[in-house]
């Protein structure tokens, strides 16, 4: 595990504005987080997480904490579309390959940025689907008991584009990585029915787009917006 000293956050955020956290460390397994977790006791300091840094803004005072930077990775899927990702997987590249492999349920959010840990905590969601619709459960570190724990998506507080993670137990927890229950793509798949993705979709010539068809789409409108 490598820990390093005032190092500025506008590198690890997308709007690249922050000032300097005291302590930076980047974690590659479970068991870096519990070294990381017992650094940042050792110091006295709040502790808290980044993935891609989308969407998360600091002030020019920095951070007087640990940053943790979620950099676990990993991705196995079921024949039976059981999906468990690492948390630091960068999320389109989940998607792409769920698709790819013959899966459906997370196809219109393509090319939402940032992490597959960050999923959950917005209950992201976009064109008909959302996380919620797939997820089983989120594996944690919890920083408060020390211990990895398993909650289950009914225990997540999962809202329109919000949760447990984001409100109540903001910061308590760093995610390791998600569960989904994906379906295999066969012929009773129904593409999403959503108005901005109509003419997009119009392209494909067929009343049964494919799960790959409606990546295709999604990514289309989305740069457009983008």
């Amino acid at each position: 595990m490598e820990v390093l000293e005032s190092k500025q956050l506008k590198n690890y955020t997308s709007m690249h504005i922050g000032g300097p956290a005291a302590y930076v460390v980047a974690v590659h397994s479970e068991q870096d987080i519990l070294e990381a977790a017992a650094f940042a006791r050792s110091k006295d300091m709040p502790i808290t997480t980044l993935g891609d840094g989308t969407n998360v803004v600091f002030s020019d005072a920095g951070f007087k904490g640990v940053i943790v930077l979620n950099k676990l990775v990993g991705f196995t899927i079921s024949d039976d579309g059981l999906a468990q990702i690492a948390a630091g997987e960068n999320w389109d590249a989940v998607v792409e390959k769920s698709v790819t492999q013959g899966f459906y349920g997370i196809e219109a959010l393509s090319l939402i940025p940032g992490t597959a840990g960050a999923t959950p905590v917005n209950n992201v969601g976009a064109y008909g689907q959302e996380i919620s619709d797939t997820l089983v459960s989120v594996r944690v570190f919890d920083t408060k008991s020390g211990d990895f724990i398993d909650i289950p998506a009914s225990d997540c507080g999962l809202a329109y584009r919000t949760s447990r993670f984001k409100n109540e137990d903001h910061g308590r927890f760093i995610i390791t990585q998600i569960t989904l229950q994906l379906k295999p793509i066969d012929a009773s798949y129904v593409a999403p029915s959503y108005p901005s993705l109509a003419s997009e979709l119009a392209k494909c010539n067929t009343d049964q787009p494919t799960p790959s068809q409606v990546r295709t789409a999604v990514i289309a409108v989305r740069s457009l917006k983008l």
